[in-house]
């Protein structure tokens, strides 16, 4: 299903859950490495 508004995909509520989820993780995987002096993490 498409979003009017913004002209994309539309998510149903359990696969928006799952990508906040996985972009948390990858966001303090990144903080982690960040704060572990680690100077290329991706």
């Amino acid at each position: 299903m498409n979003c009017p508004s913004c002209k994309g995909i539309w998510l149903d509520k359990g696969e928006l859950e799952a990508i906040r989820k996985e972009n948390w993780l990858i966001t303090l995987k990144k903080i982690g490495q960040w704060l572990a002096g680690a100077d290329d993490f991706q």
